[in-house]
C-alpha cells in the first residue's frame, strides 16, 4: 500500500455480488425455447469511474445523526464483494484520526476538496469520501382519523391518531485522491412514515431511531448501486438454434454464444450476438436473443425494438411474443421517461465508446476512450451541447449521440 498507512478494513458477507437476489420477472418470446437458464446479470456501477476508486478513506461525516451514519456507510463499503473477494478497503478510524491530529485537523474541521485530496495521499488511498448529512429529523404530527378504531365505535367517530416521520438526506462526495477531481457527487436520502390510531391492532408507534436506521439503510442500498457492481439472476428464455442464419461461419458463432448465454456469460454470448446483427443476419432467435441483451443492460428500449424486429419476421401471430411486447411496454411506462422512445441514457459500452471517441475527434474531450461515464465524458458533453446551442442537460443519451453523428457527416462533406 502506497503512503504510511498499512491498515485498511475490507470483508463482510451482506453483498457479496456471488449471493444474489432475483430481478424481475423475466419475460419470453417464441414458443419453441431451447432453454430457460438462470443467468447472473452483473451491471456495473451507476458511476463506474467512483467504482474504481477501491482503496479508500472516509472522512468523518457531518450533521446531525452522523455517527450512526458513518458506521453504515463505512459497513456497507466494507461489506460488498465482488467474485468472492472485498471490492473496497476502507482506511480504519484510528489511522484515520492520527493522521488528521498530524494535519491539525479535528474530527469537526471543514475539509476542502483540495484538502482531502492531500489527506488521500498521505493515507496511500486511491480515493477519499467526503459526506455531509442535510436532513436527520424524527417528527410526530397528530391528526385525526374518521374511520371507526373498534366494531361498536359510531362510524363518524373522530380518532386522534399519531403520524411519525423519518426523514434522511446525505451529500456523499468521492475525491480522486491523486487528481483532486470530484468522481462521485451524489444525492442519497428517504423517508419512513408509521401511523397509530388508539384502538386498532397496531400497540404503538416504532421507535425513531429505529426508523432512522431503516431510511439510512434504503439509501445506502441505493448509493452501493452509485459506486458498485451489482448483480441478480434471472430466468432468460435463450434460443439456441441457428436457424435464419446465412452462412456456416454465422451458425457456428450463434452456437458459440447461445453456450455462453446457457453457461450464464451474458458478457461472452451479447458482443457475438451483436456482432451477427452487424453484419446483417437476422432470424427469430437472434433477435430474442438481443432483446435478452439489451434487458440485461437495461436499454428497455432497444429490448422491445428487438421484439419487434422478431415479431416482423412471424408468419403468424405467437402469444409469446406478443408477452415480450407486453412486459417491455409495461416495463417502459414503469421506467418513466428514461425507457421511452427518444432521448434514452447509454448504456452498452459500445455506444459509449463511440460517443466518447465522437467528442474527442471534434475536441470536446481529451484523453482516449475507455466505455466508462466520468465526470470528464460529461463535462464535455455539456461542453459540446453549450457550443452547438443545444439543451444543456450534460446527460450521454441517444439524441446526443445522433447529434455527435451527424455533425461529423456534416463537417466531411
Amino acid at each position: 500500500m502506497k503512503g504510511g498507512v498499512s491498515a485498511l478494513r475490507s470483508g463482510g458477507d451482506e453483498a457479496d455480488l456471488d449471493t444474489v437476489s432475483a430481478c424481475d420477472p423475466g419475460f419470453s418470446l417464441a414458443g419453441i425455447f431451447d432453454s430457460s437458464p438462470e443467468i447472473t446479470i452483473r451491471r456495473p456501477a451507476k458511476y463506474p469511474e467512483a467504482g474504481t476508486l477501491q482503496r479508500i478513506a472516509v472522512l468523518p461525516v457531518k450533521g446531525a445523526g452522523s455517527d450512526q451514519f458513518a458506521q453504515e456507510f463505512e459497513r456497507t463499503l466494507t461489506a460488498i464483494k465482488v467474485d468472492g473477494q472485498p471490492h473496497y478497503q476502507v482506511v480504519a478510524r484510528a489511522d484515520l484520526d492520527r493522521v488528521l491530529q498530524e494535519q491539525k485537523l479535528g474530527r469537526q474541521a471543514i475539509i476542502q476538496t483540495s484538502t482531502a485530496a492531500k489527506l488521500g495521499r498521505i493515507l496511500g488511498v486511491d480515493g477519499i469520501y467526503l459526506t455531509q448529512i442535510t436532513t436527520h429529523s424524527v417528527a410526530d404530527q397528530p391528526y385525526q382519523d374518521s374511520s371507526c378504531a373498534t366494531p361498536d365505535c359510531a362510524r363518524s367517530q373522530k380518532v386522534q391518531c399519531t403520524s411519525r416521520t423519518a426523514t434522511f438526506a446525505s451529500l456523499p462526495k468521492l475525491i480522486d485522491a491523486q487528481t483532486g477531481q470530484v468522481v462521485y457527487a451524489g444525492q442519497i436520502g428517504g423517508t419512513k412514515v408509521e401511523k397509530y390510531c388508539p384502538g386498532g391492532l397496531s400497540t404503538g408507534l416504532p421507535d425513531g431511531q429505529v426508523m432512522m436506521a431503516e431510511v439510512i439503510k434504503e439509501a445506502m442500498a441505493s448509493f452501493r448501486k452509485d459506486v458498485a457492481p451489482t448483480a441478480c439472476k434471472k430466468h432468460m428464455n435463450v434460443l439456441a438454434s441457428p436457424k435464419g442464419m446465412t452462412t456456416e461461419a454465422a451458425e457456428e458463432r450463434f452456437r458459440g454464444a447461445a453456450e455462453f448465454m446457457l453457461a450464464g456469460r451474458p458478457d461472452r454470448a451479447c458482443p457475438s450476438w451483436r456482432k451477427l446483427a452487424a453484419d446483417g443476419e437476422e432470424s427469430i432467435s437472434l433477435f430474442n436473443n438481443l432483446s435478452i441483451c439489451a434487458e440485461i443492460d437495461e436499454d428497455l428500449q432497444a429490448a422491445l425494438d428487438y421484439c419487434k424486429r422478431a415479431d416482423g419476421l412471424l408468419t403468424r401471430p405467437d402469444k409469446n411474443i406478443n408477452a415480450c411486447l407486453d412486459h417491455m411496454t409495461k416495463r417502459i411506462a414503469e421506467a418513466g421517461t428514461e425507457g421511452t422512445a427518444g432521448c434514452r441514457p447509454l448504456r452498452a459500452a459500445v455506444d459509449v465508446l463511440e460517443a466518447q471517441t465522437r467528442l474527442i475527434q471534434q475536441g470536446f474531450l481529451e484523453g482516449s476512450a475507455d466505455g466508462l461515464i466520468g465526470v470528464s465524458t460529461l463535462a464535455a458533453v455539456s461542453e459540446f451541447q453549450d457550443a452547438n446551442s443545444l439543451s444543456a442537460d450534460g446527460k450521454l443519451t441517444t439524441c446526443l449521440l445522433e447529434e455527435l453523428r451527424q455533425l461529423a457527416t456534416a463537417s466531411s462533406q
